[in-house]
């Protein structure tokens, strides 16, 4: 798995939204014309409550539950990036998130008790050989703020008016 980590370094300007604009703005350009079936999954497991150790499990656990072709990047504040390509259709899509979203079934250890996290997504699917790295991103943080509402009223995971899409 290639693996891409934010810029934490108080001297850069850089932030994990630009860090991962960047990383899917290469993703969809390389190789020319390999855009469609790129799918962004944002997933939010718990928000910046996380300590280290906890982050590290997070970011095991995705990286086994994400094949190969799939990269994997620290966001903001807990938040992860996740970028897949090669997904056939919505429905490869749905089933790879899914995959991502029950790494989380069992609870997190943390330094203080075991976490059940309220694991929230975003999907953004590239149908279209025309994809942009910003719109994307806009659409996958859009779901992800319908998902933390869904969560907020007891429904776990992916609301259902949060389809992939570009």
């Amino acid at each position: 798995m290639n693996c891409a980590r934010r810029v934490d370094d108080a001297s850069s300007p850089r932030t994990g939204r630009e860090a991962c604009l960047d990383l899917l703005a290469t993703v969809l350009g390389h190789p020319p014309g390999n855009v469609r079936g790129t799918a962004l999954f944002l997933l939010d497991c718990c928000g910046p409550r996380l300590d280290d150790d906890a982050l590290a499990e997070v970011e095991r656990r995705l990286g086994a539950a994400a094949p190969a072709w799939h990269r994997l990047m620290r966001g903001d504040a807990g938040e992860f990036v996740v970028i897949a390509q090669g997904l056939v259709d919505g429905g490869a899509v749905l089933t790879a998130a899914a995959r991502l979203v029950h790494a989380f079934d069992d609870a997190l250890q943390t330094s203080d008790l075991p976490l059940c996290p309220d694991v929230a997504i975003g999907i953004s699917f590239a149908s279209q050989q025309s994809a942009r790295a910003e719109a994307m991103l806009k659409a996958a943080e859009s779901g992800l703020r319908e998902s933390r509402a869904a969560n907020r009223l007891g429904r776990r995971g992916m609301p259902p008016s949060n389809p992939p899409r570009e």
